[in-house]
């Protein structure tokens, strides 16, 4: 049986967004902009090979873990890499599009047909893992209806879909995209914020 507090970091780690030290500061509240559905907003391309590195907090309830974030995504395979988390030890998650295995510094191992599933089943909590690679990269699930709050830029500063508030800030751009480097996501007792120190694009 995984300790509660175990439970937690292991819903960091398939979050997948998700970063000891200092505290995440909340994104800042945005400045009202243009509210547009999901299906009326033309979202910009982005590269299925990229990198990030950062830090997480994530709250549940009374309950807060933080982190550190290695993530690298190629098309639809994915690897993890959470290390700090409850100030020591390490989670690796690894999936493609028919499974997702998490493995804890003890050696052991969780597998599911896919990350929500592998939250659902380690944790009881029912998550939007599958949401937050788009999300990460300043981008909807474009499968999903809701609508985006943009910027002059026409960036996101908020999603909401799915009953989950995306808010955005910092971005910078590489190679041509626009990058988040602050968001929060959050519904009903839970939120995660993400700092992203670096981004990077392509193999």
């Amino acid at each position: 049986m995984i300790s509660r507090p175990n439970r937690v970091a292991i819903v960091m780690l398939t979050l997948a967004i998700v970063l000891g030290g200092c505290a995440i500061q909340p994104p800042s509240a945005p400045s009202a902009g243009k509210r547009i559905a999901v299906a009326d907003w033309s979202v910009a391309s982005f590269p299925t090979q990229w990198q990030l590195t950062g830090r997480t907090a994530l709250r549940i309830d009374d309950e807060a873990v933080s982190a550190s974030l290695h993530w690298q995504t190629q098309a639809r395979q994915y690897q993890i890499d959470l290390r700090g988390a409850l100030g020591s030890g390490s989670l690796r998650l690894v999936g493609d599009a028919n499974s997702a295995t998490l493995t804890t510094a003890e050696g052991e191992q969780f597998t599911a047909t896919n990350a929500q599933e592998l939250v659902r089943a380690t944790t009881g909590y029912e998550l939007p893992v599958g949401l937050l690679r788009w999300w990460v990269t300043g981008r909807p699930a474009p499968w999903l209806t809701g609508h985006v709050v943009v910027d002059a830029q026409q960036r996101a500063q908020v999603i909401r879909q799915g009953g989950w508030e995306v808010t955005y800030d910092r971005y910078a751009m590489r190679s041509g995209y626009a990058l988040p480097g602050r968001l929060s996501v959050q519904r009903e007792g839970v939120e995660v914020r993400l700092s992203i120190r670096t981004w990077q694009l392509g193999s």
